[in-house]
């Protein structure tokens, strides 16, 4: 595993048990089944949804994407509701747990909504 990636699983321990499996080229991290963040190429990115996606905006942050080829071979941006974590979650670990709880909120959210 990325130390990168595990300095951030000890900022989020009071959060435990926290999983994590290895997935697109990455490391997706789950709490209670939930995909809640993605570690990728160095970047961590958290769930978003219709009630969180506007505290990334408004900092500028970048969802992640991805580029896949479509039925006719051409190149096609695909972009998942995970949106880069604000660098100051690394300075304070009561930042990083806000943040964590709130992609946690997010996932359960779009759970549910599915679901129903």
């Amino acid at each position: 595993m990325d130390q990168q990636l595990r300095l951030i699983l000890e900022l989020w321990e009071s959060l435990s048990p926290i999983g994590t499996k290895r997935m697109f080229g990455g490391y997706g991290v789950f709490k209670d089944g939930l995909m809640f963040a993605i570690f990728i190429r160095g970047v961590l990115y958290f769930k978003v949804d219709s009630l969180t996606i506007s505290s990334f905006q408004q900092r500028s942050l970048k969802p992640f994407t991805y580029e896949r080829l479509n039925k006719l071979g051409k190149k096609k941006l695909v972009e998942l509701s995970f949106f880069e974590a604000p660098l100051d979650i690394y300075d304070d670990p009561s930042i990083a747990i806000d943040w964590a709880r709130k992609a946690v909120g997010s996932a359960l959210r779009v759970k549910n909504k599915s679901s129903d």
